[in-house]
């Protein structure tokens, strides 16, 4: 009797494993420091925020709210509570274009427009909203989609944020106290608004990590849609093409055509000046529109000294002030003890623009996502007393700032 010959071994690559099994592996492999230096901490700061929300309206409102109707009934996009919370100010701005697109109300030096605020957040959002039957797409529910993506992104680039400082400072303890004050930072919570922060920050820390591991096609991308978020997003282009001339070695030879992905910033940049042209005839409106909310040259040592407050813009404080010169201090610190001078540069482009408009308004937020300073004040917090003097005054400070935020007083 004859044996069947023993099957050949398969050559048969096995096929991808479906997203949900990848995630479920990645979040097996990492998930002792995800949950301790991420999820906790990010549950923990959403939870202290609705608690103090609650906790508001035990307090005055702003009598001199813009708009006075909204102070006085208490809610300005929608009567629930929870959810107008997170909507304030330029989310008026970012719900108009949602709602009507992008267009001039007159002349672009003179009269502020929505022209002034960049598109893919809110178009993110309209998105989602969608799905949402029309009759029931209320500003509430725009509102709600747009908090909830703002989340989202942020615990995303706390996922990313963690390993990448890991790996660029060796040290996880630094990595951990990064995530830890960027959360406690005073202006924190417009992470969870109806604002831009949390999809600036998620897709400038996305490039940066892309470029940490030469992934350059990624961190190109990240870059162009960071350039599509706020007006200096196309800064990235910075740090990632001096962290790939290191990777070169500095030697134009070793440039190879990854390279080419660079240019998906500038192509980015000049899509949106020419989209806007079409509608304004103004190629440059996106520059232009600055002068309607009242900014225009000013060395630096004059906006930080005597700020300029127009009838508009009455909202400078030494707060603002105060964190500038802190910020600078630590991206100038940043060039000395980051492994790349091209982060502590990078933050330095990041502070520079706002000094140069005799405007100090809404710095204590642009500075939230100024990543390399956080990265050097837990570098400096390796020091225990140091650690808990910043977690317990920011803390304090976030808390106070969101009570104000949400009884519709101004806060950045």
């Amino acid at each position: 009797m004859t044996t069947a010959p023993a099957l050949a071994p398969s050559t048969a690559r096995p096929g991808p494993l479906p997203l949900g099994h990848r995630l479920w592996a990645l979040w097996q492999r990492h998930r002792a420091w995800l949950w301790a230096d991420v999820l906790s901490v990010f549950l923990l700061t959403r939870l202290a925020l609705v608690a103090i929300a609650l906790f508001a309206p035990a307090f005055p409102t702003n009598a001199a709210y813009p708009l006075t109707s909204a102070a006085e009934r208490g809610w300005q996009f929608t009567p629930v509570y929870l959810i107008d919370v997170w909507g304030r100010w330029d989310s008026g701005w970012y719900l108009d274009i949602i709602e009507h697109g992008y267009y001039a109300r007159g002349d672009l030096r003179t009269v502020p427009s929505n022209l002034g605020f960049f598109p893919l957040y809110p178009y993110l959002v309209k998105a989602l909203t969608a799905v949402v039957p029309a009759a029931a797409r209320t500003p509430g529910v725009t509102l709600l989609a747009g908090a909830l993506l703002s989340n989202a992104l942020l615990l995303g680039a706390l996922a990313l944020l963690r390993p990448w400082v890991a790996r660029l400072t060796g040290d996880p303890a630094v990595a951990r106290r990064t995530v830890l004050y960027l959360l406690l930072f005073p202006t924190s919570f417009f992470f969870a608004t109806f604002y831009t922060e949390s999809t600036f920050l998620f897709f400038m820390v996305a490039a940066l990590f892309a470029a940490q591991r030469r992934a350059w096609g990624w961190a190109g991308a990240a870059g162009a849609l960071l350039t599509l978020t706020r007006p200096l997003g196309i800064l990235i282009a910075v740090p990632l093409a001096w962290q790939y001339a290191q990777a070169a070695q500095w030697n134009f030879r070793n440039v190879r055509l990854n390279a080419a992905w660079f240019a998906l910033m500038p192509a980015a940049f000049l899509a949106l000046c020419y989209w806007q042209y079409t509608l304004t005839g103004d190629f440059l409106a996106t520059l232009h529109h600055h002068a309607a909310w009242a900014r225009g040259f000013a060395w630096p040592w004059t906006t930080l000294l005597h700020p300029f407050e127009s009838l508009l813009y009455r909202y400078s404080t030494p707060l603002e002030q105060g964190l500038t010169v802190l910020f600078v201090a630590g991206a100038l610190l940043a060039l000395w003890r980051l492994p790349t001078p091209s982060l502590g540069l990078y933050a330095l482009l990041l502070i520079a623009p706002p000094l140069f408009t005799g405007q100090l308004t809404s710095t204590a937020r642009y500075d939230l996502v100024v990543v390399p300073v956080f990265v050097v004040l837990a570098q400096l917090g390796k020091h225990p007393t140091l650690d808990r003097a910043i977690t317990l005054l920011a803390a304090t400070a976030q808390a106070l700032l969101f009570l104000a935020w949400c009884r519709f007083y101004w806060v950045a």
